[in-house]
């Protein structure tokens, strides 16, 4: 009897966890199809002063963003990884180029329109924050502070970014076949560590 009680009461115990399992499947699953990622090769342009056109600095920005949280029911945080691509054309001067690769992490948050009591709508948009560490060739860090009036966390392009506190910059999406978005820098040094 004692024997019976314990490989119901077990049995019981094993059915509600697999109800429970199946449950969250089925809500991490419908929670999925809203939070995918997304891979994005941004190209870091800057205009000098009032300028009409944005010079390539060769540079790329490559992010996989993906939804992790609404912040309020109008703002949306998501999360940011990637690689930070530095070409380091320093061909004036030392006739030589040297690609280096820095991790890149940080942040989107976007906030989407909503309605004040008196019909007022409130400011909408995006705002990217990144900040890169490590590199093989030149170790140092940087910042990316980004804005945008569209309110997506991947726009084709950020209109505003200011790079180590200096204004001028710009992200526009880079086109699909650009080598500089799959530069990879393994880290052991020498010629051969420059993977496309």
């Amino acid at each position: 009897m004692n024997r019976t009680f314990t490989s119901a009461f077990a049995l019981a115990i094993a059915l509600s966890g697999a109800i429970a399992l199946s449950t969250s499947a089925r809500a991490d699953g419908d929670e999925g199809k809203n939070n995918k990622d997304k891979a994005v090769c941004y190209k870091v342009l800057y205009q000098k002063g009032n300028s009409r056109w944005a010079y390539d600095t060769k540079d790329r920005l490559f992010l996989n963003i993906l939804k992790h949280s609404d912040l309020t029911k109008d703002e949306t945080a998501y999360s940011v990884h990637g690689t930070f691509i530095d070409v380091g054309d320093y061909g004036r001067y030392h006739k030589k180029t040297t690609t280096n690769m820095n991790v890149a992490t940080g942040t989107v948050v976007t906030k989407s329109h909503s309605y004040s009591g008196y019909d007022n709508k409130s400011d909408t948009g995006a705002r990217l924050g990144v900040e890169t560490a490590g590199g093989l060739y030149k170790t140092t860090n940087h910042t990316f502070d980004c804005s945008n009036s569209d309110d997506k966390a991947t726009p084709d392009s950020w209109e505003k970014c200011a790079l180590d506190g200096y204004e001028g910059y710009s992200l526009a999406t880079a086109d699909r076949g650009d080598d500089s978005c799959n530069f990879f820098q393994d880290g052991s040094g020498g010629d051969d560590n420059h993977h496309y």
